[in-house]
């Protein structure tokens, strides 16, 4: 094995750098997760009756919440451990715990069954009871790391339900002291630091910020996951102003994660017994009512009223109804700066960049100085990759605003390099961990660092990021990659133990572990554990698309090797996605050289024959599809190649025929109708005829297979709205306005126009982003 120029350039590259350099988007749908062992879903009617038993008012002045963890059995009586947040009782000369059946117990401020955490916004009580109460299960599952097989987006959300019991004497929407329980969503760790302003995230150890709506008095309650457990202590609110005299909430939510007390409590003397799981969530089961959606709204009646309508409709990802809200707030009073900024945040969720760029600009033109508003306008801007747009806007932050703002110097760092500014990249990331010192931030600046060949800063770096978090595994993966590029595969190996200990089961964010690792191995000599590390490799670049990895990994594979055709028929499909098509056929050329006696060789023959058609070689692809299907007749895919194929050629009769024999073994293929529409029109007949001198000829309108056309169509858009594939949608959009373009050159009779009218109701139909 040797330590190529192409695997160093993909360690170049792999660095993982965990800071976004765009806007997380709310819109997004809550992550449907993988179960380690599964459990039976529950609703949202189940989860609010498991928060019912579980979440205690404290009662005293400016009230708040909590919620029961622990419960030790005695003969007699109960002991109970209640959780809350800490400013909720510091400083009170006496408070009341109300339990769920309406029993007092009173504390005072130096009783010795209170406890103050230290380093974090949390208080542990202790009772006594003869009642029988119900602990709640605690869960430090990391959200952060989802499932290993996970393809969607890193930063969706995870559905979060906060219970608590809102101030009467503080929210005139809540006449009445009832606890509540609200709907949203909870960021991970990650893209929540980028939702909140630094100071507000990092005191006290807030970590979570979610979705989900939250009043004064619900402080110090639980937030649970969608299996009824509780994974943070809610605690803030983030945005908040006031106008006229009330208050408005245009941020988030935040709490502190159990993970943390869990953390800081074994630093303590006190032995609380807990029920914990580690598991991931079940999905919720059902839709979430809408008694939970109504009991938050208190009417449009006013710009305030229905600015605070609005943004409870935006934080549930309801953005029709949130921007129908924010609209009247702004019919209202049209100068309500706090009304454009919530206007720009919800054209922020729909995507509509531009638009949601001026609200922003109008709200800054009304406050200059109101910081949420530049932040999201900067957003905004790198949403639409316009860099340098983005560039100024975060140096007028940073410059005028506020210069110690840790996130505008951590999103100047990933605008800087999106514009190749490397250098410049670095001194920005190095002031925003010097304001705010994080795990993150020094992860990305060792990544930085690699890039410009600084690999000896970059380990500092990431040494740093361990130090401070020494469980953040992509620390250990990047400076695991430092060390490989340094020569030291001993040290590499030791970082890449480390990273696939924290979390094994997370191929996304290992991949580059276990490439590293099998190369270093394989250096060292041991080739069994070398290929199986490599094959991890190659099978997470396969799931997550990272072509090159996968190229690298399985090229390390043939170094170990020569003769594995699976090797070479996996990087010619790992070239194939990558474009490189020639590089493709030469490894199926190999793979087929060396394939066992076993294997027919089948998907082989179709991949190169998928590779030759699109470099052109049609009859060299027909060639391979017909020896797939020799193979075997109901090859499904080398029919639709080969149909394909006849239909670059023109032969419209044959790849109608193809067409035809996919769709009969898998009535599904969306695309296969949408092509064999599109052949079908090509091969009905029009009447050309010339008039005059002969020299100007016309094509009129003859009704032949053009039925057949409509019905192809009409079933490929069923199929692409059932199958979700905006990407089918879009071209069937296209093949649609190609045959209206081509009927703009032909006379028309009745049956001509009508064929015509029915495209455009397709096409209208179509519901495309």
């Amino acid at each position: 094995m040797k330590f190529t120029a192409r695997l160093f350039a993909v360690l170049l590259s792999a660095s993982v750098i965990t800071g976004c350099d765009y806007l997380p988007m709310r819109s997004q749908q809550p992550e449907t997760i993988e179960q380690q062992q599964p459990k039976p879903a529950i609703t949202v009617d189940q989860i609010d009756q498991i928060a019912e038993k579980i979440t205690v008012l404290i009662d005293t002045v400016n009230p708040g919440s909590g919620v029961i963890i622990g419960k030790k059995s005695g003969f007699l009586t109960n002991t109970y451990y209640v959780l809350t947040a800490k400013h909720v009782i510091n400083g009170k000369n006496e408070f009341d715990i109300v339990t769920p059946d309406g029993k007092r117990y009173s504390f005072k401020a130096n009783d010795q069954a209170i406890t103050l955490l230290p380093d974090v916004d949390l208080a542990l009580i202790k009772f006594k009871s003869k009642e029988i109460y119900q602990a709640a299960t605690l869960t430090d599952y990391d959200f952060d790391n989802r499932n290993k097989f996970y393809d969607g987006p890193a930063n969706a959300a995870v559905r979060a339900f906060v219970s608590g019991f809102p101030d009467p004497n503080k929210q005139k929407e809540f006449p009445k002291r009832k606890r509540l329980l609200t709907v949203g969503s909870c960021l991970n760790k990650l893209d929540s630091t980028f939702f909140v302003g630094q100071e507000e995230f990092t005191v006290d150890n807030y970590e979570y910020a979610y979705t989900n709506s939250t009043y004064y008095g619900m402080s110090g309650g639980a937030v649970l996951d969608s299996s009824g457990r509780v994974i943070a202590i809610h605690g803030r609110n983030t945005g908040v102003i006031n106008a006229q005299g009330q208050k408005i909430i245009l941020g988030m939510s935040l709490g502190i994660p159990i993970t943390s007390f869990l953390r800081i409590v074994k630093q303590t003397d006190k032995q609380v017994p807990l029920a914990l799981e580690s598991s991931a969530p079940t999905p919720l089961s059902g839709d979430i009512p809408q008694k939970y959606i109504s009991q938050l709204l208190n009417g449009c009646r006013s710009s305030i009223g229905c600015l605070n309508y609005s943004n409870t409709y935006e934080r549930l990802g309801e953005f029709k109804t949130a921007l129908e809200a924010v609209n009247a707030s702004l019919y209202g009073d049209i100068n309500f700066y706090a009304a454009w900024y919530q206007k720009g945040k919800i054209l922020l969720g729909l995507e509509k960049y531009q638009d949601a760029i001026s609200s922003f600009e109008k709200a800054i033109e009304l406050k200059y100085d109101f910081s949420p508003a530049w932040d999201s306008r900067c957003f905004a801007y790198i949403g639409i990759k316009e860099y340098e747009a983005a560039l100024k806007c975060l140096n007028i932050i940073v410059e005028k605003i506020n210069p110690n703002s840790f996130m505008a110097w951590h999103l100047k760092a990933g605008v800087l390099d999106n514009l190749g500014r490397a250098e410049e990249a670095i001194v920005a990331n190095s002031r925003s961990v010097e304001i705010r010192p994080n795990a993150y931030g020094y992860n990305d600046l060792g990544s930085r660092r690699v890039k410009v060949r600084d690999i000896k800063g970059a380990i500092k770096d990431y040494t740093k990021a361990i130090e401070i978090n020494p469980n953040f595994e992509p620390a250990y993966g990047n400076r695991g990659n430092s060390w490989m590029i340094e020569g030291d595969c001993k040290k590499a190996i030791n970082d890449f133990n480390e990273a696939l200990r924290i979390n094994p089961e997370n191929l996304r964010n290992h991949m580059v572990s276990y490439l590293g690792r099998g190369f270093c191995l394989g250096e060292q000599g041991d080739k069994k554990q070398a290929l199986e590390d490599l094959n991890k490799a190659a099978l997470a670049a396969k799931i997550t698309r990272n072509h090159d990895l996968a190229i690298s990994a399985l090229s390390e594979v043939l170094e170990l090797e020569p003769t594995n055709f699976s090797a070479y028929w996996g990087r010619g499909t790992a070239y194939d996605n990558s474009g490189n098509y020639q590089k493709a056929i030469e490894d199926y050329n190999l793979a087929l050289k060396y394939k066992p006696n076993n294997n027919t060789g089948i998907d082989i023959y179709g991949n190169r024959g998928n590779s030759r058609l699109k470099l052109g070689d049609v009859q060299g692809a027909i060639e391979d599809y017909n020896q797939a299907i020799s193979i075997d007749q109901k090859f499904v895919s080398a029919y639709r190649g080969r149909g394909s194929a006849y239909s670059k050629l023109g032969n419209s009769k044959k790849a109608i025929e193809d067409f035809t024999k996919a769709i009969e073994l898998d009535p599904n293929l969306a695309y296969v109708y949408l092509h064999r529409a599109f052949d079908r029109y090509n091969n009905s007949n029009t009447l050309r005829m010339t008039f005059g001198d002969g020299q100007t000829p016309l094509d009129f309108w003859y009704d032949d297979g053009k039925e057949d056309t409509l019905q192809d169509l009409k079933k490929a858009a069923q199929l692409f709205h059932e199958q979700k594939d905006e990407s089918g949608k879009k071209e069937l959009v296209q093949v649609i306005s190609k045959i209206q373009n081509n009927l703009n050159n032909v006379v028309l009779d009745e049956k001509g126009f009508k064929f015509q009218d029915e495209l455009t109701k397709i096409k209208d139909s179509i519901d495309t982003p």
